[in-house]
């Protein structure tokens, strides 16, 4: 798995807390010769030789032209296995004809496109700088352009929100030929305005989507074709953490290491190679193990739990809370995988 983070973005919406700047496009190019840099010495680094998946997130990827991004795919040749999926994220107010078509050409095969609503007074309110029929737009241009697999974003437990929205918001993805839709619960920690929690509006939307033709694979996914880059991170996998403020783990020989390069984007320019390391013990390496197979269908080991966890896993099981196949534990319930992976580690 690789991912790659392009922290460029024309605005940064208030309810956003990934590493992403307000930077001026001058940049990009030096940018992306750093990130090739980065490869380049993480490759070896941390031996790593191929890969089935790519995701291109940000930030705004389609903030950059897509002949930006050829060497970096240059690059990849021999790496990427040739069934490897290869997501770009976008945004409507950027996402044009000529950068889908030209991603498209470059191997990109799946498109997560930010819509968050199709409703305008809803998009203001999330400081959103596009449309809701530049959000159609985006959708029209990515199927004209080859992706067959379109993802969309969107927000909910916002101010405002009822049901009839987000129904409606579900409707026209669905006439649109969306194959995959993401759906978070919007967290603001310093801006409680925007924030309404509803539990039952939640598990209502969360219903419909699914009946709608789109099952619920993890707490905010929905498809039936889920990501194949995002299962890996669920299951553990090593990733290469490409770009300013990203993130990636390999393995290490007294367990793990979750690695970071510099977050600004001057000094990761200046200095690609430069990162800041985490060990991470078996104990926690598997206990993360345990937390996202609870937010998931892709459950987790048996092997994973200590003796007190699987006592406390046998208390679940018989009470119904988990389900067993094999050696894999599996969530009945994603609304409560938080609780459970609690239980389990008190």
């Amino acid at each position: 798995m690789i991912y790659l983070h392009v922290p460029f973005c024309e605005t940064k919406c208030p309810y956003c807390a990934f590493n992403s700047f307000t930077a001026p496009l001058v940049e990009a190019q030096s940018y992306v010769s750093a990130v090739l840099r980065q490869l380049e010495n993480d490759i070896g680094l941390y031996n790593f030789r191929h890969a089935d998946s790519l995701y291109i997130g940000g930030g705004t990827p389609s903030m950059l032209a897509a002949k930006l991004y050829k060497p970096f795919f240059e690059a990849l040749k021999g790496v990427l296995t040739g069934e490897a999926e290869i997501t770009v994220e976008a945004n409507p107010a950027s996402l044009v004809k000529e950068w889908a078509e030209g991603m498209a050409e470059l191997g990109a095969n799946r498109i997560s496109i930010g819509v968050q609503s199709f409703d305008d007074r809803k998009l203001k309110r999330l400081g959103r700088t596009h449309t809701a029929q530049e959000a159609i737009e985006a959708i029209g241009i990515a199927k004209s352009a080859g992706f067959e697999e379109i993802s969309v974003d969107f927000i909910y437990a916002v101010k405002g929100d009822t049901l009839n929205l987000l129904l409606n918001d579900l409707r026209i993805a669905a006439e649109l030929g969306v194959t995959h839709i993401s759906a978070y619960q919007l967290t603001v920690e310093n801006n409680r305005a925007l924030q309404k929690i509803d539990r039952n509006l939640e598990k209502r939307f969360s219903l419909a989507i699914d009946v709608a033709g789109y099952p619920r694979y993890e707490v905010s996914n929905y498809g039936k074709k889920p990501s194949r880059h995002n299962a890996g991170y669920w299951n553990g996998l090593e990733y290469l953490g490409l770009g300013a403020g990203a993130t990636g783990t390999a393995r290490a020989d007294d367990g793990w290491i979750r690695y970071e390069p510099l977050k600004s984007i001057g000094a990761y320019i200046a200095d690609p190679r430069a990162k800041t390391i985490e060990k991470i013990s078996q104990i926690i390496y598997n206990s993360e193990r345990l937390m996202l197979g609870l937010r998931c269908n892709e459950g987790f080991e048996r092997s994973r739990l200590t003796v007190e966890q699987l006592k406390r896993a046998k208390f679940l099981l018989a009470g119904g809370k988990l389900m067993a196949r094999g050696d894999r534990l599996y969530n009945t319930d994603l609304w409560i995988g938080d609780e459970i992976w609690l239980y389990l580690n008190q």
